[in-house]
């Protein structure tokens, strides 16, 4: 049962109802409105709008909350000692987490094909690799024997599983990254498919583009706070926000029921790292899904958190969690600065640490240039921010429609 009136049903001492006043959201503890205990056939909850909570005050709120459900268990015979409520806890709050560790999985049992596309000469991977094939040469002979042994294809798939896990290890290794990463952009850049450093602005502009337009998907409709794209640059760093649809969100919480799945969107971070896989439509712009590839050509580890979902990625292809809490602290703190609304708290930053020898100016001044041009064109933002260490310029396309006909419009 959720309330929504600022006052809740009680009892007093004598079994009198009565009227009271329900917490404000400085002072709540917790979620629910009552005593939960065994008698309770029904448990209330406080409506809460999340949006006006900052995030560690939600966190913290949803902890106490579940603290308290588990102590009303215990009474009933379950166990929460203090470690297993922080275990249990832990699991709950990192399903982020699992989905990067997912896609990690998913790339690396692809490695093989990837890896010799990118033609790495490793000793040790190209050794891996032929043992690969070599198993699922034993593994494809198993499926053609008439008498098949399951403790063979439980080996053979184990093994399998094995080798894919030592080559992620392997790709993680420093030396080993540089070479892949170096193939990477080779791909990228001078040889399939010819970008250059000036292409990424380009690039991740047509993406966020593209993910707010997808937010009408959710709710028919994109609020001006979210067509509104950032980019921010100083000596050594290079950034992107924005406030379309969040890597991976295939479902809103406007409309729980209903699923998005089916367009790819549970898949965004594969298909960032991966060639040649992309779902992207007529409407959508961009080609092959590799507009956010094009950042490994100026960064070693490019930094991304998006809604709650963060990653950084190793050698250009293997997606990571970032556990570093300094570093997420900083690109939280990035995307609320730049917000436009306190109730927009699902954005995405792309934080690029740039190398050495790459300058910011030769890498943006194409598209600060043609910064006012894309936001005509684009389908869905329609304000630009761009902050350097020199000047903080604000660009907007205000267009009023010519006779109320579609598409077409002056500003």
């Amino acid at each position: 049962d959720v309330c929504s009136s600022d006052l809740f049903p009680s009892h007093d001492i004598l079994g009198n109802t009565f009227d009271a006043p329900v917490s404000s959201l400085e002072d709540l503890e917790t979620i629910f409105l009552g005593t939960i205990n065994s008698s309770n056939s029904i448990i209330s909850l406080r409506r809460i709008d999340l949006q006006q909570l900052d995030r560690e005050k939600a966190r913290n709120l949803l902890f106490q909350s579940f603290i308290q459900l588990m102590n009303a268990l215990d009474k009933n015979g379950y166990s929460t000692k203090e470690a297993l409520i922080k275990n249990t806890w832990d699991r709950l709050n990192s399903s982020e987490r699992i989905e990067v560790e997912v896609a990690k999985d998913f790339i690396l049992s692809n490695s093989k094909y990837l890896l010799r596309s990118l033609g790495i000469k490793n000793p040790e991977i190209k050794e891996k690799l032929k043992l690969w094939d070599k198993k699922e040469f034993a593994l494809s002979d198993w499926r053609q024997k008439s008498h098949k042994n399951d403790t063979d294809f439980k080996r053979l798939t184990q093994d399998i599983e094995d080798i894919s896990k030592s080559i992620g290890d392997l790709i993680q290794s420093d030396e080993n990254q540089l070479e892949i990463l170096s193939a990477v952009r080779k791909k990228i850049g001078e040889g399939q498919y010819g970008y250059h450093e000036s292409n990424i602005p380009f690039e991740i502009f047509q993406n966020a583009d593209d993910a707010v337009k997808e937010m009408e998907t959710f709710s028919g409709v994109v609020n001006l706070e979210r067509q509104y794209f950032v980019l921010k640059y100083d000596s050594d760093h290079l950034s992107f926000i924005h406030w379309g649809r969040p890597i991976n969100k295939f479902c809103s919480t406007e409309h729980q029921n209903q699923h998005f799945s089916d367009k790819g969107f549970d898949q965004d971070l594969v298909k960032m790292l991966s060639f040649s896989i992309s779902d992207k439509g007529e409407d959508q712009t961009g080609k092959f899904g590799l507009g956010f590839k094009t950042v490994h050509l100026i960064t070693e580890r490019p930094l991304i958190l998006s809604g709650d979902l963060s990653f950084s990625v190793c050698g250009g292809i293997l997606p990571l969690p970032i556990t570093e809490l300094n570093i997420l602290d900083s690109l939280r703190t990035q995307i609320e600065g730049e917000r436009l609304s306190q109730k927009l708290a699902d954005g995405t930053i792309i934080s690029l640490p740039l190398q050495e020898h790459y300058y910011n100016q030769d890498i943006t001044q194409a598209f600060e240039k043609q910064a006012n041009l894309l936001l005509v064109f684009a389908k869905a933002i329609r304000r630009c921010k761009l902050v350097t260490n020199s000047y903080i310029k604000e660009l907007y396309w205000q267009p009023d429609t010519v006779f109320d006909i579609p598409g077409i419009e002056i500003g």
